[in-house]
């Protein structure tokens, strides 16, 4: 969890160039639909007082850099499966909107492409392939009857 939290700190750059997991911008949108939601629900609860006009303002100002830096990484994650960012554009028309929503579900292209190395090139990734290629090994090698 420590991990997951760490990559998704670490993609929140408002950088448009590189290559995003997919699992690290789905974690972001859950974290910044909470974050939004919990400000807006804090903007109706200081609704009348004094401090309306804070939250409103710190509501606004997170909005603002969310839907930023949202955006950026729509456009590193569409990068990721091999597209251009310019789908991302597609995101403020409403009837085409769900064209970059299906680019954003599909994995990632396992090798380098042409907007950089792929993101799952982790050592932990690479672990993880070499100890399932190992098992797959074994169990071509492995005798019938031992496959019970």
């Amino acid at each position: 969890m420590k991990n997951l939290l760490l990559e998704i700190l670490s993609a929140c750059t408002f950088s448009f160039s590189g290559r995003l997991r997919r699992r690290t911008f789905w974690c972001w949108v859950l974290l910044a639909s909470a974050v939004c939601f919990l400000l807006f629900r804090l903007l109706l609860l200081a609704e009348k007082s004094a401090f309306e006009k804070y939250v409103g303002v710190l509501m606004a100002m997170v909005v603002i850099t969310t839907l930023y830096q949202g955006f950026s990484m729509a456009w590193r994650r569409l990068h990721d499966t091999g597209r251009s960012g310019a789908w991302a554009l597609l995101l403020f028309v409403p009837v085409a909107c769900f064209v970059p929503l299906v680019f954003f579900c599909m994995d990632s292209m396992p090798v380098s492409n042409q907007y950089g190395p792929s993101p799952k090139d982790t050592p932990i990734d690479k672990l993880l392939q070499d100890s399932e290629e190992l098992l797959r090994q074994y169990q071509e090698k492995a005798s019938p009857r031992d496959r019970k």
